[in-house]
């Protein structure tokens, strides 16, 4: 596994795992990690956190609700927490759960990562829905929405990233926990998101049988 990630990280440029990746590496050393569903647990668990990350808990929605709540999750424990929360997730679970910010609490020690690739790139990747050619039209939810209108909306401070040389210095202030809510939009898209995807599990699936 650890050739695999040297492999991979060491070739690629700006792409999700990447900024995964980066992310995690970047964690306050005492946090809550929220991981929304799907693709975000997938990513943060092929990436891992390192053995010396123990005070980092990890909750996810994976198997249990779908995409529903899980931002209302993450800022619940945000509520109740002192320390920081991080809430990685993709741009539906995200969208589909706006009014979770609807409410008249401070949530200054909340800090939210949008993947937005524009439709949910996991039914590209999985077996059944990503081998039909009905694909497109029957799972593929395409949408041109941007967390920027959301957060104006809600007075949170926001950020996006759309190229690596910007993404080290942004998680850097993103993580400063200085009073108010931030989100970061990470934009992308469906096409480089699988490529990136597959290409790693490729890396992971020849570190095994070398």
């Amino acid at each position: 596994m650890a050739r695999a990630y040297q492999t991979h990280f060491s070739a690629v440029d700006f792409n999700e795992t990447n900024v995964i990746k980066e992310l995690l590496e970047s964690l306050p050393e005492r946090c809550n990690l929220h991981l929304a569903n799907s693709m975000s647990v997938r990513y943060a668990n092929l990436v891992g956190l390192s053995e010396t990350q123990k005070g980092i808990h990890v909750y996810v929605n994976r198997g249990t609700s779908g995409i529903d709540g899980c931002t209302s999750t993450a800022v619940g424990h945000a509520l109740t927490s002192e320390v920081p929360n991080i809430l990685i997730t993709g741009d539906l679970a995200f969208f589909y759960d706006r009014n979770a910010f609807w409410h008249n609490y401070a949530l200054t020690n909340l800090r939210i990562v949008v993947i937005n690739n524009q439709g949910g790139v996991i039914f590209n990747l999985i077996d059944g829905p990503g081998n039909i050619p009905e694909q497109e039209e029957f799972f593929i939810t395409n949408q041109k929405l941007s967390a920027h209108h959301l957060a104006n909306e809600f007075g949170f401070d926001y950020v996006k990233i759309e190229e690596a040389k910007r993404l080290k210095t942004a998680l850097k202030d993103f993580l400063k926990f200085d009073g108010k809510i931030k989100i970061m939009e990470v934009c992308s898209d469906q096409k480089s998101a699988k490529q990136s995807f597959d290409t790693f599990k490729k890396h992971i699936k020849l570190s095994y049988e070398s």
